[in-house]
């Protein structure tokens, strides 16, 4: 793709920097077969060929942006299919950012995305306050008629059943291998996860104290960033990185961490990236660094601390190890879902196949029927995939 940038604009990193990636872009047109929101709308402009030819605008031509422009790069869900059909390589993970950290200083967005932009950040990323609102939800709903389109559909995105919110993440906790120690790893017990999934990180725990792994969590970094960041509260997302880079940071000079494990994939994704975004920032470059080379997500992070592979018998996506002695009934089938910032955003690919390597298993991967959503956004869509099916020989 062709760039028309002045010397003025080029002198501004973050223009070098897309003027770079827009560049390697062919017009191809391979991402749009798998693009969820250009095949539910079928506009150009809903694909990532369409947003790059828009984010080129922004920061080429601001004078022509309007809140068209926004409304279309808003809808982009961030799961990052088109990453690996790219066979030109381009970065539009850090073209969106960029393009949209300048597009929020361009349009003046209405008083409603405002607020809704504003109570998703002070809420979600803290999972008391999130469990809080999960619980006031029904009494929202009974006045839900008298609420803006997109907060009204966000109502309908909230669980109707709550569960118990997750203590794990609440307080700073140690959790001791069950046998001897052979690694030690931090873990990001999450923010909306702890309320809406609140089994997930003891499950994780087990396993791994389970396969001679020591855990330990830090309530400081209760939050990855990720949300704030794509909905525009930079402040906010800063805050969040910020603590969670200095309490790894601490457990690193103190006890040592051989990795750090995260359950969510997005959340994954985020902290792999906190050494490019945080790469000028003189305190916090270095240690941001250390910490995204260390980051795992949870799916692989236990095959890659070493364990004697005598202890493991399969690997599932492929981190949860079923050991060589555990008892699985025969025939008995196992489902895997592969999630696409796994698969995607993580390079996670392999995600359930060596499981029918078990003899006493028969595995069925399914893609599934994806839900498009947007909590930002009054639109949701089903997006059917074909499903992938294997069985063993038995």
């Amino acid at each position: 793709m062709q760039t028309h940038f002045t010397a003025d604009q080029l002198a501004d990193p973050l223009i070098v920097e897309a003027d770079g990636i827009l560049r390697n872009c062919v017009h191809c047109g391979f991402c749009l077969a798998t693009c969820p929101t250009f095949i539910v709308t079928g506009d150009e402009r809903d694909s990532p060929r369409g947003r790059i030819w828009m984010l080129r605008e922004v920061l080429e031509s601001p004078e022509t942006i309007t809140t068209d422009t926004a409304y279309h790069i808003d809808r982009c869900l961030g799961c990052l299919s088109c990453t690996t059909t790219c066979p030109s390589g381009v970065d539009y993970p850090h073209l969106l950012d960029i393009g949209r950290e300048k597009l929020n200083e361009m349009v003046p967005r209405t008083f409603t995305d405002r607020a809704m932009r504003q109570m998703l950040g002070m809420i979600i990323p803290h999972s008391g306050r999130f469990h809080a609102m999960i619980q006031l939800a029904w009494l929202g709903r009974l006045f839900s008629w008298a609420m803006p389109t997109a907060m009204r559909a966000a109502l309908t995105k909230i669980p109707a059943q709550l569960k118990q919110l997750d203590p794990i993440g609440g307080k700073n906790a140690i959790f001791s291998a069950k046998t001897k120690r052979i690694k030690r790893v931090a873990l990001l017990a999450g923010c909306a996860q702890r309320a809406l999934a609140p089994e997930i990180n003891a499950s994780t725990i087990r396993v791994l104290n389970r396969l001679g792994v020591e855990v330990v969590v830090r309530a400081e970094a209760h939050c990855c960033g990720a949300l704030a960041h794509h909905i525009g509260e930079a402040t906010r997302a800063h805050d969040a990185i910020r603590a969670a880079l200095l309490a790894w940071h601490d457990e690193i000079r103190t006890g040592g961490l051989d990795a750090i494990v995260v359950n969510a994939s997005g959340c994954g994704t985020m902290v792999k990236d906190y050494g490019h975004m945080m790469r000028d920032d003189p305190e916090l470059a270095p240690v941001a660094k250390m910490v995204s080379d260390a980051s795992k997500c949870n799916a692989r992070s236990v095959t890659e601390t070493s364990i004697p592979s005598s202890r493991i018998m399969t690997t599932i996506a492929p981190g949860i190890s079923i050991p060589a002695d555990a008892a699985i009934e025969p025939g008995r089938i196992a489902a895997a879902f592969g999630s696409c910032g796994l698969a995607k955003t993580l390079a996670i690919l392999a995600t359930a196949n060596v499981i029918s390597s078990h003899p006493n298993r028969r595995l069925i991967l399914v893609s599934g029927r994806g839900r498009v959503l947007n909590v930002t956004s009054s639109k949701t869509a089903s997006v059917p995939y074909e499903p992938q099916i294997s069985f063993d020989r038995s």
